[in-house]
This record gives C-alpha cells, structure tokens and sequence, in this order.
C-alpha cells in the first residue's frame, strides 16, 4: 500500500504586469469620464465604450452616474450568471477630480477584483509594488 499525500494545486496569482495592465486601464478610463459633466453622465452624451470595457481575466467592468443620487456606480461583472463573484461601488463624481483620487479608486477597484487570487497579504504586496504603489500605501482622508 502506498501513501500519496495530494498537495493543492497552487493557485493562479496575478503577477504585477497584469495588475498595472488593470490599474492602468480604469485609471485612464475614470480619467476620460471625469471630463464630463454630472448632466452628460447622467445622460446618454457619453460613448458606451468609455462607460463600459473589460480587463484582464473576464472581467467586465461598467460605470453609470445616477442624477438621482449623484454618485458613479462601477458595476465589475464575472460572470452574469453567478452573482456572488460580482462587485458594485459607488462614489462621488468629485473624487474623480485629482490623479490622486483617481488612482486610489482604480486601486480599490482592483484590489476587489483580484481577491478571489490568494490571501490579502499577497495582494496587499503586489499592489504596494505597482505602478500606484505610493498611492496604495497613502492614507486619503475624505
């Protein structure tokens, strides 16, 4: 009789290329939507494809501004058919105002993104090692 102990397989972690590819491509995007006016967002005036795009690993990620409520909603989808992986967060327009506020979101975006990955503390490391490392290592007070 032989013992075979059967180790996990070791889990896919996104490497910081990946990350920044992520980081990089919501940043530009909040960038683009912060030219526009709390009416034009609201509205229909802004192109789909600024309001809506998809990063690495099938990530769908979409943004709408809600007159009612004035805050921007980021609806990051999965997979449409299995609703517990999905994340939605709201913000004010105006912390889309500096670069600042910006890359905090994008990296708060993606940090929800990539937890499904491994523990925080790994992705806590790779995210103070990217490209917005000393914004994820900053405190920004409201």
């Amino acid at each position: 009789m032989t013992n075979i102990i059967n180790f996990p397989a070791k889990k896919f972690f996104p490497d910081n290329d990946l990350i920044n590819e992520a980081l990089k491509k919501i940043n530009q995007h909040l960038s683009e939507l912060n030219k526009f006016s709390a009416k034009e967002l609201g509205s229909s005036c802004v192109d789909e494809n600024l309001l809506g795009f998809k990063i690495a690993n099938g990530w769908e990620i979409s943004f709408r501004y809600d007159l009612f409520d004035k805050h921007m909603t980021c609806y990051c989808f999965k997979d449409k058919t299995n609703l517990t992986n999905n994340c939605t967060f709201q913000f004010k327009k105006n912390q889309m105002s500096n670069n600042t506020k910006r890359r905090k979101i994008s990296l708060w975006i993606v940090e929800h993104i990539f937890k499904e990955f491994g523990n925080s503390e790994e992705l806590d490391l790779i995210l103070s090692e990217s490209i917005f490392g000393s914004e994820h290592n900053f405190i920004l007070y409201a």
